[in-house]
C-alpha cells in the first residue's frame, strides 16, 4: 500500500489563486483580438473560455514532479504533464475544444493542442485516490510564443487536423 498525499487547504487556495492569475492573462491577450470571449473559469461543469469557433481549457504545471509521478512515465520529467482525465472527457464533449499547457518550471513554456491531439498521443494513464490523471510528453504539442497568437494557431491547425498523419510532433513506431 503507498501513502496518499494529501494537499492541504493553504495550497488548494494558493493553486486557485494562481490559477486566476494565469487564466486573467491568456483572456486579456486573446480578448484583443476581434473575438467575444465567454470566461467560465469558476465553472466545474465547462471549459475555461468559449469562443466563436473554439473552446480553451487552461492548464498548468507549477512545480517540477515528484518520484509519485515520474517513475511511472519515460518522459523527462521536465516534458512531463499530468492531466485530469476528466478535463480530457469534459473537452471532447464540447467538441471543438484546445488546451493550453503552462510549464512554470521549465520557464513558463506554453504548449497549444486540440483535445483531439491529446486523446491521440501516447500518454500513461494512473489512477489518484479514485481520479483518472493523464501523463503526457509536452513536446508532443505546439510550442506557443504569444498568448496573442493562439486564435490564428488554432484556426491554422484546424485544418491540418483533418489530414491523415499521426497526431502528434514526436515519432511514433512504424509497423
Amino acid at each position: 500500500m503507498t501513502d496518499t498525499y494529501v494537499r492541504t487547504q493553504e495550497q488548494r487556495e494558493g493553486d486557485f489563486a494562481r490559477a486566476d492569475e494565469f487564466e486573467t492573462m491568456v483572456a486579456t491577450a486573446i480578448s484583443h483580438t476581434p473575438i467575444n470571449l465567454v470566461s467560465n473559469t469558476k465553472a466545474t461543469d465547462r471549459l475555461d473560455f468559449e469562443v466563436p469557433g473554439f473552446r480553451l481549457e487552461v492548464k498548468e504545471k507549477r512545480q517540477p514532479l515528484t518520484g509519485r509521478w515520474t517513475q511511472t512515465s519515460l518522459v523527462p520529467e521536465e516534458s512531463l504533464f499530468v492531466l485530469d482525465e476528466l478535463t480530457l472527457r469534459k473537452a471532447l464533449l464540447f467538441g471543438d475544444a484546445w488546451f493550453l499547457l503552462r510549464n512554470v518550471p521549465a520557464g513558463g513554456t506554453l504548449h497549444l493542442a486540440s483535445a483531439v491531439t491529446v486523446g491521440c498521443v501516447e500518454r500513461t494513464r494512473l489512477n489518484r485516490n479514485g481520479k483518472g490523471k493523464l501523463l503526457f510528453d509536452l513536446r508532443n504539442f505546439r510550442e506557443v510564443h504569444a498568448l496573442e497568437t493562439i486564435p490564428g494557431i488554432i484556426a491554422w491547425e484546424r485544418n491540418e487536423l483533418l489530414h491523415s498523419e499521426c497526431c502528434g510532433a514526436l515519432e511514433t513506431n512504424e509497423v
